[in-house]
C-alpha cells in the first residue's frame, strides 16, 4: 500500500495545480471579441466570433500555452523584464470598466499595470478592437530610462501564404522592418480565411513604434532588446518552417521619479482610420457615386490607398464572381477609372 502512496500522491498534487491554472483564467467578452488574461504565464488571448456554430471563437493569433508566445517587455535602466509570472510573484488580474487589466510587480523601480479595453472602431458601432494600454510607474525615487516592446505570434496569414500586408504593401513573405519618419504604413494586417487581425501602427489612438519587426518569431523572442535583422530572409529557421511574429519596439524616455511611462496599442478585427483623413472610406463600404462627387478632395496618399483597395476588391472577384452583383462591379471599375485619372493628372 505503502509504495503506491507516492505516485498517486504526486498525480493529486498535479491535478491540483491543473485546477488551479484553469481557475485563474479571466475571461470577457464584448461585441465580436473574446479576451482571455492568463495571470499563470502573464500572456492574453483575443479571439473573434466565428462564422461557424453558436457562440463560437477563433484566436486571432497564438494562443496555445496559455498565450505565453505573445509577450510585452519593458526595459529599465538597459534591464530588460518580461510581463510575464515569476517565481513567487504572479500578476494580479482586476476588472474595469470595458474590460480588465494585468498589475505586475517585477522590481522595486516600476510597478506595471496594463489595461485590456474593447472598443469600436470609427467604420463600426459594434465592439472589434481592442485597446492595450502599459503603464509602467516609476517609483523608484530617482529619475530612471524606460522602453516598451511588444511581441504578438500571428499566424492566421501562415497558411494562406501571403504571412502580412499592410496599406500600402499589398504582400509580405519575407522578413521586413518598418521605421518611425521613413516608413508610413498605417496598419499590419495578418488575414487567414475566416478571421483577420489588423495591428494599427498610427492613428489617433495608438503610440507610434519606434521599429516594427516582422520575421521569424525564434529570431523576434531574444533576449536582446532588438533582434538581429536582414531585409529579405524567410520566415524559416532550422527549428521551425513558415513561423512568423510582429515585433513593436517604443523609444526610450527618461521619466522622473513617481513619472509614468505610457505605450497604447489597438488590435482589431476591422481596419482603423485616421480620422484626419478627409473623405474617411472604409475599405468595406459600398461604392457610391455620389460620395465621390460631393467629398473633398483626396490626398494623394489617400487616393493611393483607395486605388489598392479597389484593385483588391476586383481581383477578388475575378476569383469568384458570385461574391459580386453586376452593380457593384460597374461601380468599382467606374470609381477606378476616375481615380486613374486623377492619379494621372
Amino acid at each position: 500500500m505503502k509504495k503506491h502512496l507516492f505516485p498517486v500522491l504526486v498525480i493529486s498534487l498535479l491535478f491540483f495545480f491543473f485546477l488551479q491554472v484553469h481557475a485563474e483564467q479571466f475571461e470577457v467578452v464584448s461585441g465580436d471579441l473574446q479576451l482571455t488574461l492568463f495571470p499563470e504565464t502573464g500572456g492574453f488571448a483575443l479571439r473573434s466570433i466565428s462564422d461557424r456554430g453558436k457562440n463560437r471563437y477563433e484566436p486571432l493569433f497564438e494562443d496555445r500555452n496559455y498565450g505565453s508566445t505573445s509577450w510585452f517587455s519593458v526595459m529599465c535602466s538597459g534591464r530588460v523584464f518580461k510581463l510575464a509570472r515569476r517565481s513567487g510573484n504572479v500578476p494580479r488580474v482586476e476588472e474595469v470598466p470595458g474590460g480588465a487589466k494585468f498589475v505586475f510587480s517585477l522590481n522595486d523601480d516600476f510597478l506595471v499595470e496594463q489595461e485590456f479595453i474593447f472598443m469600436a472602431s470609427d467604420s463600426v458601432s459594434t465592439k472589434t478592437s481592442l485597446r492595450i494600454e502599459t503603464r509602467i510607474e516609476n517609483i523608484s525615487g530617482k529619475t530612471l530610462p524606460f522602453a516598451a516592446k511588444a511581441l504578438i505570434d500571428t499566424m492566421l496569414g501562415e497558411t494562406e501564404g501571403i504571412h502580412f500586408s499592410t496599406d500600402l504593401r499589398p504582400r509580405i513573405s519575407t522578413e521586413l522592418k518598418l521605421m518611425q519618419g521613413v516608413d508610413q504604413d498605417r496598419y499590419i494586417q495578418s488575414a487567414g480565411k475566416s478571421q483577420t487581425l489588423f495591428i494599427a501602427l498610427s492613428n489617433e489612438t495608438v503610440t507610434v513604434p519606434e521599429e516594427v519587426y516582422l520575421a521569424n518569431w525564434d529570431r523576434l523572442n531574444t533576449l536582446t532588446w532588438k533582434p538581429s535583422f536582414i531585409e529579405g530572409r524567410s520566415y524559416n529557421t532550422l527549428y521551425s518552417v513558415q513561423d512568423s511574429a510582429v515585433l513593436l519596439v517604443w523609444p526610450e524616455k527618461t521619466i522622473p521619479a513617481k513619472g509614468i511611462y505610457s505605450v497604447h496599442m489597438v488590435l482589431s478585427t476591422v481596419p482603423w482610420r485616421d480620422t484626419s483623413n478627409p473623405l474617411k472610406i472604409v475599405e468595406d463600404t459600398p461604392f457610391s457615386m455620389d460620395a465621390v462627387t460631393s467629398a473633398p478632395t483626396l490626398t494623394a496618399y489617400a487616393r493611393y490607398e483607395r486605388i489598392q483597395y479597389l484593385l483588391g476588391r476586383i481581383a477578388e472577384i475575378e476569383k469568384n464572381s458570385n461574391i459580386a452583383s453586376d452593380e457593384e462591379i460597374s461601380s468599382l471599375n467606374r470609381e477606378l477609372d476616375i481615380l486613374l485619372r486623377e492619379e494621372g493628372n
